[in-house]
């Protein structure tokens, strides 16, 4: 599966109500029609689930290829512009639409608003995928050590440092010839996983355009640069050691489920066939792991 279709996978999502009619099937919402956050709620948990993923790029890639080769219908590959390839997961239209329904009946109050319920079950399906990526992170069950942690920030702030002075040294010529290999670079790729073909004039042919707006962007990177580095050797300085005996994936999730249920509203149930039940398999399974007693993982984090 390639990038634009696993785009559209995550983004599977249409109300059945957008004509108005909330009589229809909650099904509808799960199924084709990508749809874009409406708010700032939204964004941002989406945001998140991204970054869940781009961190889960560290992650057991050996194992999703093979699965993937396999024909593993949740694993899809995603060619980054240096043609290097990863993996992630996503849940099938048949699981989301599963989802969807147990989701709706959750929440019965919402039937009659479903462009509502709609924008929730895209957070919240969102933060699913997100977690199961996670939990193929080695490095969340096997952390690195407090000093190499500490280095990796001191890199950052040694980056960041570097870039401020590298802009100081550039010409305004430059700096717009720069800003235009960029601009353009980004909405190439932006393009490619679209789809669709670029459009309009490229950046490194209007020159003009270009100086003005790295003239604007290199005011503001020198402004926020600075700050930044030191932010990040304040971080490594201060940076808190991992608290190991609550790594355990499995609780981790359990616990940030109790969080996200709550924000929709929804009751965390610690039975092994609620919703809390059928959300956390469903995040469990779609990461590779498979577990016999969910409501072990629920009871754990209703009791904090």
């Amino acid at each position: 599966m390639d990038k634009r279709s696993s785009d559209e996978q995550r983004q599977r999502v249409q109300s059945s109500g957008a004509n108005g009619e909330s009589g229809e099937s909650q099904t509808n919402i799960a199924r084709a029609g990508a749809t874009e956050p409406h708010d700032d709620v939204q964004s941002a948990a989406f945001l998140v689930a991204e970054a869940y993923r781009e961190i889960g790029r560290r992650a057991d890639w050996p194992d999703l290829a093979t699965r993937h080769a396999a024909g593993d219908p949740h694993v899809f590959e995603v060619r980054d512009p240096d043609g290097s390839a990863t993996y992630e997961v996503s849940f099938t239209a048949d699981e989301r639409t599963a989802i969807c329904d147990a989701y709706a009946e959750a929440r019965p109050a919402y039937r009659a608003q479903p462009e509502r319920l709609q924008e929730e079950f895209e957070v919240f399906v969102a933060m699913l995928e997100g977690w199961a990526n996670w939990h193929l992170l080695d490095a969340w069950r096997n952390p690195i050590e407090q000093k190499a942690r500490r280095r990796s920030l001191e890199a950052i702030a040694g980056a960041l440092e570097g870039v401020r002075a590298a802009i100081l040294e550039l010409d305004l010529a430059a700096t717009g010839f720069v800003y235009a290999k960029i601009a353009d670079a980004i909405a190439q790729i932006m393009s490619s996983a679209d789809g669709q073909p670029e459009s309009g004039t490229p950046m490194v042919d209007r020159p003009l355009e270009a100086m003005s707006n790295a003239a604007e962007m290199r005011r503001d990177l020198l402004a926020y640069l600075g700050p930044a580095a030191a932010a990040a050797r304040q971080a490594a300085d201060e940076l808190p050691h991992i608290d190991r005996s609550g790594a355990d994936t499995r609780l981790v999730t359990a616990r940030a489920l109790r969080a996200e249920l709550d924000r929709h509203g929804i009751p965390f149930q610690t039975s092994g066939a609620g919703f809390s039940a059928i959300a956390l398999r469903a995040t469990f399974e779609l990461a590779g792991l498979r577990l016999d007693r969910i409501d072990y993982w629920l009871r754990k984090a209703a009791e904090e």
